[in-house]
């Protein structure tokens, strides 16, 4: 179907040109590099992760490997003491009766000095030493019903003792880390599966 202008010529259907360039155009397209670069970035914090609790694995299997570990705490006191009796002679000026009194200081006066002064110097050294107080050590621990269980530790083991129990607090350091990176792995799973449903990549 044409149409006839006023001399009588026909003229056919002009269609105004079809603008392809706008179509064809790819700056609004969705940039496919970006999704790659995307997956790259994700692989990389994977492959780190990965490294990570590889090491930490590792560290774990050579503290396991060193000696046993304690979850607990050292906790040390003094002993009470006992009450000592009472000095001989103390007792003796204290309840003796005057005759008693009198032969007490009658000896007293006859006695003739024994030892040297060095020997009794020795002789106080070893009587401080033998009524000090030793310093006693208990392994704590913390029950699951909130109460504190307590065993005598003796001196010469403190020392095997404290550093099993350091050695505990290292493991709950490393536990810590090593779950933290789980949940972050977990969490890039569950984060690219859901990912993976919706595009139907199946």
């Amino acid at each position: 179907m044409g149409f006839s202008s006023s001399d009588g010529v026909y003229q056919g259907i002009v269609l105004p040109p079809l603008q392809c360039e706008a179509f064809i155009s790819q700056r609004h397209e969705v940039n496919p590099a970006l999704a790659l670069n995307f997956l790259q970035e994700i692989q990389v914090s994977v492959d780190t992760w990965q490294g990570q609790q590889r090491q930490i694995v590792q560290a774990l299997q050579r503290l396991y490997a060193q000696g046993p570990m304690v979850d607990g705490w050292l906790q040390s006191s003094l002993p009470v003491a006992a009450p000592q009796p009472a000095d001989a002679s103390a007792t003796i000026l204290r309840h003796g009766d005057a005759e008693t009194l009198m032969k007490y200081v009658e000896s007293l006066e006859s006695s003739t000095l024994e030892s040297s002064t060095l020997e009794n110097n020795a002789l106080e050294e070893s009587n401080i030493l033998e009524h000090s107080p030793v310093t006693q050590y208990h392994l704590c621990s913390l029950q699951e019903d909130g109460s504190v269980h307590s065993q005598c530790c003796p001196p010469e083991q403190t020392a095997f003792v404290g550093t099993a129990i350091a050695r505990y607090q290292k493991f709950k350091q490393l536990m810590g880390q090593k779950q933290a990176i789980e949940a972050k792995l977990q969490q890039a799973v569950d984060l690219l599966s859901g990912v993976r449903a919706q595009l139907q990549l199946d």
